[in-house]
């Protein structure tokens, strides 16, 4: 019998991210967090300046979900950090619940949350890191 609610918080099992996207993945969660830091949205990847949805790349987007936030790094290496932009993705998600768009859409939910996210999800990398290099 299925109950609302119990399923697992993703619909696929997420692998840890291979061990040379590591700290390239830190670097993505830290440029996204500036994103964030200076605009923060909790509808769609991203927004413009009156509150419109825009591409998370557009020069007009102001504000960014912590997906579009990612996605406009990515976007803007011109795709050639995958590897990091997955490590980060998966670093992201694990520590939101695994559904970052949902966990991002919470009523209640606040900047502070999803900086603090950011956060906790680089410091998951750089603990995962440094036990890879055996430090």
């Amino acid at each position: 019998m299925h109950v609302f609610g119990t399923e697992e918080p993703t619909s696929r099992v997420i692998a840890h991210p291979a061990p040379a996207s590591l700290a390239d993945g830190e670097e993505v969660l830290r440029e996204a967090a500036r994103l964030i830091a200076r605009g923060w949205c909790q509808r769609g990847l991203a927004e413009d300046r009156h509150g419109r949805k825009v591409e998370p790349w557009s020069n007009d987007a102001v504000a960014w979900s912590p997906l579009g936030a990612l996605t406009r790094i990515w976007y803007e290496s011109r795709g050639r950090r995958f590897a990091a932009f997955d490590a980060a993705y998966w670093s992201l998600a694990s520590s939101t619940g695994g559904r970052l768009e949902d966990w991002n859409t919470a009523r209640w939910r606040t900047r502070w949350h999803v900086v603090n996210a950011f956060e906790r999800a680089r410091a998951r990398l750089r603990e995962l890191r440094l036990s890879e290099n055996g430090s």
